[in-house]
């Protein structure tokens, strides 16, 4: 199975453009059913154009996440909440 790697992605920014998702250099990245779909196929479009900066804030909140962990004067409940947190992060990037 193909682990994710975030570091071989196509660098941000991406936009929709028509039916296609393009890069900065307006390279086609993917292309999804605009004249055969309606309004979601579209918004769908406009979320996997998304995905470089919500990749970047999962990263992050990560990071975050691993930080807080590591002080001791976390209520359990809240140490709990954040180690759920912690491990759905990390589910989106593996």
């Amino acid at each position: 199975m193909l682990k994710f790697d975030p570091t071989k992605t196509t660098a941000p920014p991406w936009h929709v453009e028509r039916n296609q998702i393009k890069n900065a250099k307006r390279e086609v990245l993917g292309s999804y059913p605009y004249s055969l779909g309606g309004i979601e196929d579209h918004q769908n479009g406009l979320l996997m154009a998304k995905a470089p900066e919500l990749l970047e804030a999962v990263i992050a909140a990560l990071l975050v996440t691993r930080d807080i962990m590591d002080k001791k004067e976390l209520t359990a409940d809240n140490r709990l909440a954040v180690k759920s947190l912690n491990k759905l992060l990390e589910r989106v990037i593996k």
